[in-house]
């Protein structure tokens, strides 16, 4: 799996280094522009429409490049949603904070630590982390990323009054948004907090209608071993062992070094 087995500085190293191989072709890209156009201009006599097919070479040149600039950031996610290793995550997005120039990306990597952080179990400090960050209000995924890691943290906390203030929040945030795929995100979060606060309160019926609902759009690791733990602390509840030794085994094999591990390691050892 893609980051499995490679220390933070290796990945950083790797990443650095194909960032700066994607910029350099596009500052290339660039500068071959720009000569093309003022040799066009001024010793060929070109015009308008040549300027204007020039720069829709560039767009066509350059894109490419920049969406797969962004890809390979994101695809930085799959070391915490694939191979559920949030320690590893937390150092690589430490690393990176201080290699991007543009404010956005630096933003960015700083929610993504502070996500890091929380999937540690270092809750406190991962609240912490989110009073600094400054994002703005039209920034949709930013704004969302941030009150859902809040809300898990004040519910893991205990703290269900703040949890439930932040889940307001998010429901009026939500109300304003426009774009129809950030719309259905919003939703699922908020169906996300509503399963959160059943588990903290062990409404368990609730939860299991939640998790059979939300469960059809699982794709990553995480979410099913997140989603296996919940549900094992539903059976003991309830009084069905088998399914929950059977689910906790899940979540010790590929939970890799997310915090529930030794959660489900001590359920499995009073189990015994």
């Amino acid at each position: 799996m893609k980051y499995q087995g490679k220390t933070p500085e290796e990945i950083v190293r790797s990443y650095c280094r194909g960032l700066r191989i994607k910029q350099g072709l596009i500052l290339l890209i660039f500068a071959v522009y720009l000569v093309s156009i003022f040799h066009g201009i001024w010793s060929l006599g070109s015009g308008l429409p040549t300027v204007l097919l020039a720069m829709t070479l560039l767009v066509a040149l350059t894109l490419p490049l920049n969406v797969w600039i962004s890809w390979d950031f994101l695809s930085l996610n799959l070391i915490l949603n694939q191979n559920c290793d949030p320690v590893t995550y937390t150092a690589v997005c430490r690393l990176l904070r201080g290699t991007h120039q543009r404010q956005r990306n630096r933003l960015a990597t700083a929610i993504n630590e502070a996500v890091g952080v929380e999937w540690c179990g270092r809750f406190s400090e991962a609240l912490t982390m989110t009073d600094s960050l400054s994002v703005s209000e039209k920034d949709v995924s930013g704004q969302l990323l941030v009150r859902n890691l809040r809300f898990n943290c004040f519910a893991r906390l205990g703290d269900l009054e703040s949890a439930r203030r932040v889940r307001e929040e998010m429901e009026r945030y939500a109300g304003i948004i426009r774009k129809p795929a950030l719309q259905k995100r919003g939703a699922q979060l908020l169906k996300v907090m509503d399963m959160g606060f059943a588990f903290q309160t062990g409404d368990y019926e609730t939860l299991r209608r939640l998790e059979e609902e939300l469960s059809a759009s699982y794709s990553a690791r995480i979410q099913k071993v997140t989603s296996a733990f919940r549900l094992a602390r539903a059976d003991l509840a309830q009084g069905e062992t088998r399914n929950a030794r059977a689910r906790l085994e899940m979540v010790v094999e590929q939970g890799g070094t997310l915090y529930i591990v030794e959660e489900a390691r001590e359920l499995l050892a009073e189990l015994e």
